[in-house]
């Protein structure tokens, strides 16, 4: 029973791919009725033009991935950072009775 299903279904997917195949040549038979059209020249410098503009998306998301991933960082290291910070300003409020350190910290930069 399996294997006649089986069967079955790779019949409809052999037809299902041989519609496929015709309509895909039927559309380069069209495709190329239309490059026809321009002159090759003209064509030629479209093509190069849409690979030129290919290339420099793909350049500027690599470089936009590379500075999603550097900003990240960057994020994890200010985290890290003023963690230390606060817990360095905790450890000196303990040491100190002054009144700066007894009041909890607002700008890390201006207190150290």
């Amino acid at each position: 029973m399996n294997v006649s299903d089986s069967e079955r279904k790779t019949e409809m997917l052999k037809k299902d791919n041989d519609e496929l195949r015709q309509r895909l040549q039927e559309l380069k038979i069209d495709s190329e009725n239309v490059d026809n059209g321009a002159g090759e020249a003209e064509q030629r410098f479209m093509d190069e033009d849409i690979v030129e503009m290919r290339f420099k998306i793909e350049y500027q998301a690599k470089n936009y991935q590379q500075l999603q991933d550097r900003y990240k960082k960057v994020n994890i290291v200010n985290d890290q950072i003023s963690g230390w910070a606060k817990r360095v300003y905790t450890k000196f409020s303990v040491l100190t009775d002054d009144a700066v350190l007894s009041r909890q910290p607002d700008d890390m930069i201006k207190i150290f």
